[in-house]
């Protein structure tokens, strides 16, 4: 099956954040403290053009921070699991919860702890700066690398396949 068949079936998108949503660095203050994240602004617009197409988006991240809870906050997201080891359990919570089968998930991780997910989801994806293991087991490598827009490459790939795309384009479009 190709990638925009694929994507025609996306109900869900999941993704990791560290190496996906960021660029994997974290910043420690010099005083101690919590760590925080740098997230780039084409991901969150592109969170919210699948929302208003009743796609919605879920975190799940191996780490607990402040930053990712804010993040998941600012752009309505309830779906957010942190400090989780095994992600394939929270995929299977959310399975019931919005009616769907892995078949109509997809998800972009970059790293090993995500290749349990990306073997099973309808629509495996990832950053051109994953690791190996996870480049050779996904449907398409996006061009972008990790914390530089990539989710918003994943959002535009499925609205694109659904019909969607021009919709949210035109909202933005003075001309039309």
């Amino acid at each position: 099956m190709d990638v925009e068949t694929r994507a025609r079936q996306i109900k869900l998108v999941a993704t990791d954040v560290d190496g996906v949503l960021t660029d994997g660095r974290l910043y420690y203050p010099i005083e101690g403290g919590a760590h925080c994240k740098a997230f780039h602004v084409r991901d969150g617009a592109a969170i919210k053009w699948l929302q208003g197409q009743s796609i919605p988006v879920a975190f799940i991240t191996g780490l607990v921070s402040a930053s990712v809870q804010q993040r998941a906050q600012d752009l309505a997201i309830t779906d957010c699991f942190m400090g989780i080891g095994d992600k394939t359990k929270s995929i299977e919570a959310l399975l019931p919860k919005y009616q769907c089968t892995w078949e109509n998930i997809a998800y972009l991780g970059d790293d090993l702890q995500d290749l349990p997910v990306l073997q099973r989801v309808g629509l495996a994806v990832c950053p051109s700066d994953a690791c190996a293991e996870v480049r050779s087991s996904v449907h398409q490598v996006l061009q972008e690398r990790g914390g530089s827009g990539v989710f918003r490459i994943l959002a535009e790939l499925i609205l694109n396949a659904q019909g969607s795309w021009d919709a949210v384009v035109k909202r933005y479009d003075i001309r039309a």
